[in-house]
């Protein structure tokens, strides 16, 4: 008798951990349905894109102290593509592809540098998005549920991206795990992402030839995928880890 109602209880505790891990309280991912229902999603030069709307996040100092957040606000609506540049679309525009990993044409495009990721904006009429703007829609937009998630859509990386305990040594094909909020995909993982060189308030100037990329790759560790967390490297890699996610302007 004792014996199966151990076993009842450790029956129940399982299910309420399955429950927990999907549900959308801040730790799960995101339930794909109001993803759907409260986002705008449009496809602009055959990239599919979400509306990210103004407003504002908190962001800590470099130290990563919370005693001295500042508000960081987003003062207009911008378009955002959901994934990385795959290397189809990258081949499409270009006819070329330098990518390390070609095992499969939806993987991100990698290889690429700076310049290369401001280059392939502007064929698209798009840019670049500024690290403000990279990490609001990493965060989850005006989604307020988002904002205090340590990775991009969860506070498990292993939900929703890729790094060098699962990826096994190589890029992903794009969306293969959960999205965030905003119904974005890969932006904690599978590959850094370059940022415009924007200069702002909120954020230390990128010094002299360095660009600063975000949201950490195939081959780095967790604490490099976390929303908050900022890298850089010379404006002339290219590396296999590297790729690029456009933003494209309301007007």
């Amino acid at each position: 008798m004792i014996t199966r109602l151990l076993f009842i209880l450790c029956l129940l505790l399982t299910l309420l951990f399955a429950v927990a891990a999907c549900s959308d309280d801040g730790k799960g991912t995101v339930d794909t349905s109001v993803i759907t229902r409260q986002n705008t999603f449009k496809t602009i030069k055959d990239i599919e894109c979400v509306l990210v709307k103004k407003g504002s996040f908190y962001i800590e100092d470099e130290q990563g102290n919370a005693d001295t957040q500042r508000k960081v606000v987003i003062e207009r609506d911008f378009w955002i593509s959901r994934h990385p540049i795959t290397q189809k679309t990258y081949k499409e525009i270009t006819d070329t592809n330098h990518s390390r990993f070609k095992n499969n044409p939806n993987n991100p495009v990698e290889n690429i540098s700076w310049q290369g990721a401001v280059d392939l904006a502007s064929l698209l009429d798009g840019r670049l998005p500024s690290e403000a703007e990279w990490e609001y829609a990493a965060r989850g937009g005006q989604h307020k549920r988002g904002n205090g998630r340590i990775f991009s859509g969860s506070d498990y990386l292993r939900e929703v991206g890729w790094y060098y305990s699962n990826s096994g040594n190589t890029t992903k094909p794009v969306g293969m795990k959960s999205p965030n909020e905003l119904g974005i995909f890969d932006m904690s993982g599978n590959v850094w992402e370059w940022c415009s060189n924007e200069n702002n308030p909120w954020f230390a100037q990128t010094p002299g030839a360095y660009r600063t990329v975000r949201g950490g790759s195939w081959g780095t560790v967790a604490e490099n995928c976390k929303v908050a967390h900022r890298f850089r490297m010379d404006a002339n890699t290219k590396a296999a880890d590297v790729g690029v996610r456009i933003v494209f302007d309301t007007n």
